[in-house]
């Protein structure tokens, strides 16, 4: 806190960390664990990359990576404690719709269910990592976003359907999926 204040006049934003896309600085609070330095290097990863990425894809993958493993020199990930509440909006029927989510401004993102878009985003991410389309998805919407800024279009060219059934499938996987603190 002390750095954060006297490099650049602020309060931290978050308790675990953040990226200062502008300034391009790290902010982590390592006592949250090695999970907040990998999702905030990949913020910084990505700024590069795909400035323009959404909040739900910036966010996806940046949490997707908080608990993943190396499989050769590719991160996947895996499992973790943003399922539980996943799953409880799920058997609620409290998620924020597929189509929603995707066009979300950082602000509607961070206001009310927060903890919820970020486990919607991650564990949409994993889904579409789990079946082999992050990266096709990732790399058209960075190359072609500007025809959809939301990337429901690339979501549902990727799946060859509409996001509607994308999304249906995407709860039934959820459904199916396993955390626990022992894992």
């Amino acid at each position: 806190v002390k750095g954060l204040r006297s490099f650049f006049a602020m309060d931290p934003i978050s308790p675990y960390g953040h990226y200062g896309h502008s300034q391009k600085y790290l902010v982590i609070n390592y006592d949250t664990g090695p999970g907040t330095m990998v999702h905030e290097m990949t913020h910084a990863l990505m700024s590069d990359d795909f400035p323009e990425a959404p909040i739900w894809l910036a966010e996806g993958i940046a949490s997707l990576y908080e608990q993943c493993r190396a499989e050769g020199n590719i991160l996947k990930g895996e499992d973790n404690w943003r399922l539980p509440e996943l799953k409880i909006a799920l058997s609620q029927g409290s998620m924020t719709p597929l189509a929603r989510l995707l066009a979300m401004n950082p602000a509607s993102f961070r206001a009310e269910k927060e903890s919820l878009h970020y486990a919607q985003a991650r564990y949409f991410c994993k889904y579409l990592e789990d079946l082999g389309l992050l990266p096709t998805v990732y790399k058209e919407f960075r190359e072609r976003y500007s025809l959809d800024p939301t990337g429901a279009r690339f979501v549902a060219k990727a799946f060859g359907r509409p996001l509607e059934g994308v999304e249906g499938a995407g709860k039934r996987w959820v459904s199916y999926q396993h955390w626990s603190e022992n894992d």
